[in-house]
């Protein structure tokens, strides 16, 4: 049972660090549509 909460928390971690990312991504591909636009 304990093992399996670690697994979790880890899990959850790791999905805050894609999100973290992708977020990061995507304003990075924002701003590179707007230099593309200008």
């Amino acid at each position: 049972q304990h093992e399996i909460a670690r697994k979790d928390r880890e899990l959850e971690r790791k999905r805050r660090v894609l999100e973290a990312t992708i977020a990061n991504l995507r304003t990075e591909f924002e701003s590179v549509e707007e230099e593309l636009r200008q």
